[in-house]
């Protein structure tokens, strides 16, 4: 049985919050740090989360993350028409990543919410993306961008001013 099977039987059900409340928007954050780096500290944590409040700007930080192209793990879910789908989809990844440290990292976005967002808005792994040869959007941005940018964890962080 995969995490999906545990879900449907109970295992790790997982209610979420009402949409468009506070505590809504965290569940979404933290699903989303989860995604792009299950195994980051605290401080790659907040770096990520940074990108998000500064990509979002007066945008709400849902729609920022949830927007296609934007945060890669949430791929699968834009490929969804259906709310339904949309909806299963959300709450059987929830229940993964509750056995992924959730609630830890739920703590931490509390957390992040009372500081001052670091001024990063773009993020890479540079051993997944070649950033000095490939033709890739992200490759582009971090090349006319490297005086900005700062390695924390596995990720380079920097800060592209054409990013709207």
């Amino acid at each position: 049985l995969g995490p999906n099977g545990l879900t449907k039987l109970g295992f790790f059900e997982v209610i979420l919050p009402e949409e468009g409340t506070e505590e809504y928007e965290n569940y979404i954050l933290v699903s989303t740090l989860i995604g792009e780096c299950s195994r980051c500290k605290s401080e790659e944590l907040f770096a990520i989360y940074s990108t998000i409040k500064r990509r979002s700007g007066n945008e709400d930080v849902v729609d920022t993350v949830l927007k296609p192209k934007q945060y890669s793990t949430w791929n699968g879910y834009n490929r969804l028409t259906n709310k339904d789908d949309k909806l299963e989809f959300l709450i059987n990844r929830i229940s993964v990543d509750k056995e992924k440290g959730f609630d830890e990292v739920l703590g931490l976005v509390k957390q992040f919410r009372n500081k001052s967002p670091l001024k990063y808005n773009h993020y890479v792994n540079p051993t997944i993306v070649e950033l000095e040869t490939s033709n890739r959007s992200i490759a582009k941005s971090y090349r006319d961008n490297k005086e900005s940018s700062k390695q924390i964890g596995k990720h380079l962080f920097w800060w592209d001013k054409k990013h709207k």
